[in-house]
């Protein structure tokens, strides 16, 4: 695992990844963290610079009537990870073409399908993108983390104060119990400290290749 700056991770993960990639017929990158953490940031960048789709983890939540019973005693129960897998991993894994049911939160209904347009890169951002329950299909997992005072500054600038209270009440401890619960800052290949909390430890600028902490699939 190596860590490093947001503001490094910005300027060079993507050409780090088009290294790494180079003799791979297709490469598929998780970023996961909390909420406010700039996962979403990240993954713009690496998209444009990778002209990679991005398929965010904010469509795949668990509708209402499913929320009961023994799923919501496991961590990441709100996520459809069913949905993700049969929709996105198991198609990557296959190396088809993916379409996928964009979830609306309001109507508690697919409102739209996303066809991504074919490349050689994957993007899943989002909190719950490397939840074990999902096949592992990645071959790059990054968590983005970063002070909980900044992530609430972002979603009050983002969302507003009444959205902000529903953050803390509600998808804060849900995110952080799922990302404490399966070590997945201590098992990505990368993390990324979006703060002033890099610790001194931080790479020394000479790239020795990402270490893949969990076993990978089949994908290449």
């Amino acid at each position: 695992m190596i860590e490093m700056s947001f503001e490094r991770a910005l300027n060079e993960l993507a050409d780090l990844i088009s290294v790494e990639s180079q003799e791979m017929s297709r490469f598929y990158v998780a970023i996961d963290g909390i909420s406010g953490s700039g996962k979403s940031t990240l993954a713009a960048r690496l998209s444009e610079a990778l002209g990679a789709p991005i398929v965010c983890m904010d469509d795949f939540y668990l509708p209402l009537s499913e929320r009961k019973g023994e799923r919501i005693k496991d961590p990441g129960w709100n996520v459809d990870y069913e949905r993700f897998t049969r929709e996105v991993a198991k198609k990557a894994l296959m190396k088809r073409p993916i379409s996928y049911g964009v979830f609306d939160c309001s109507s508690q209904s697919i409102r739209k399908t996303i066809t991504l347009p074919e490349s050689r890169y994957l993007i899943v951002e989002g909190c719950y993108a490397m939840h074990p329950e999902i096949p592992d299909f990645y071959d790059l997992r990054i968590v983005v983390t970063a002070d909980r005072a900044l992530c609430e500054s972002r979603i009050r600038a983002r969302d507003g104060d009444a959205m902000l209270k529903r953050f803390q009440n509600e998808w804060f401890p849900l995110e952080q119990t799922y990302l404490d619960a399966y070590m997945l800052r201590e098992l990505s290949d990368v993390v990324v400290f979006s703060d002033e909390s890099l610790p001194s430890s931080e790479s020394d600028g000479n790239f020795r290749g990402f270490e893949m902490e969990f076993p990978l699939g089949e994908t290449n």
